[in-house]
């Protein structure tokens, strides 16, 4: 999943979006304020990380529920009448 993440970090710097440390802080999981202190010590932009990590957590709960009904749906669980 690291592997993932530089990969993904170093298109969006070849592109000239965000630099490479921003946009790796930017695309690694953890917690939003664990990596935004990281940036902060590695004098990042913070705010990128930051942004980027909220909007993360953001889609993921928006979207858990949707993928968690279409799983179940598949693969009913509980008493089949």
């Amino acid at each position: 999943m690291i592997l993932i993440c530089a990969a993904m970090a170093f298109l969006l710097f070849a592109l000239g979006v965000v630099a490479f440390p921003a946009a790796l802080l930017a695309l690694l999981p953890g917690g939003a304020a664990e990596l935004s202190l990281v940036a902060l010590a590695l004098h990042v932009e913070v705010a990128a990380v930051v942004l980027h990590q909220v909007l993360r957590i953001f889609l993921i709960h928006m979207l858990a529920a949707g993928v968690f009904r279409s799983v179940a749906g598949r693969n009913p669980v509980g008493p089949s009448g």
